[in-house]
């Protein structure tokens, strides 16, 4: 399915300071397996989406891989910032959100988030997220544009992804294994991969 999705925009979350990494180096740009670790997750959206886009806060930094880049639009360090960036860049209905220290995101996991879609666009849900056992994966997830309003609106109460999740219809997706949702934190952690 290379690049046949004109509807959905891919965006890859670069992340803060990899404060836990340990690192002066953004954790994105460590290698793994012969490259950046960020373009693991990006490689993969771009199987499947015509434009996918780098969200960073050292923009310079990551204009050397071969896909656009924006700037986070806040300074504030976290994923609901990196969501809201993309989703007032996007000019797509559906964006598919994806951390970049998740290397083993996979075709598979993608191609059921996009089922929802493309059978009956995602329903009454705003956020179409991945499930694993009793935990909710929203790093590698689906995101309506109309999200903006609301995170616009209700600043005081959405400060995170979570109590965005909390505030809106999401629709959850199960699956059985979570490894395609590994993350990596610590360079112990990206030693041990497999």
């Amino acid at each position: 399915m290379p690049n046949s999705i004109k509807n959905i925009t891919g965006f890859v979350m670069a992340g803060g300071g990899s404060r836990r990494f340990g690192s002066k180096v953004d954790k994105a740009l460590v290698p793994f397996r012969g490259k950046p670790l960020i373009l693991h997750p990006a490689e993969t959206l771009a199987d499947f989406f015509a434009e996918v886009t780098i969200i960073a806060k050292n923009r310079p930094a990551y204009e050397n891989l071969g896909f656009p880049v924006i700037e986070d639009a806040h300074e504030a360090q976290n994923p609901l910032v990196g969501i809201y960036t993309g989703l007032k860049f996007s000019s797509t209905p559906w964006n598919f959100f994806a951390a970049c220290d998740m290397p083993f995101l996979s075709d598979k996991v993608i191609e059921k988030l996009m089922k929802t879609v493309v059978e009956n666009d995602g329903g009454q849900a705003k956020i179409i997220v991945p499930k694993t056992g009793a935990c909710l994966q929203p790093m590698a997830a689906l995101y309506h544009r109309s999200l903006i309003d609301i995170i616009e609106e209700k600043q005081d109460e959405i400060d995170s992804l979570k109590a965005l999740i909390n505030h809106v219809p999401a629709l959850e997706i199960n699956f059985e294994s979570d490894r395609a949702f590994i993350n990596v934190n610590t360079r112990e952690q990206l030693r041990n991969l497999h």
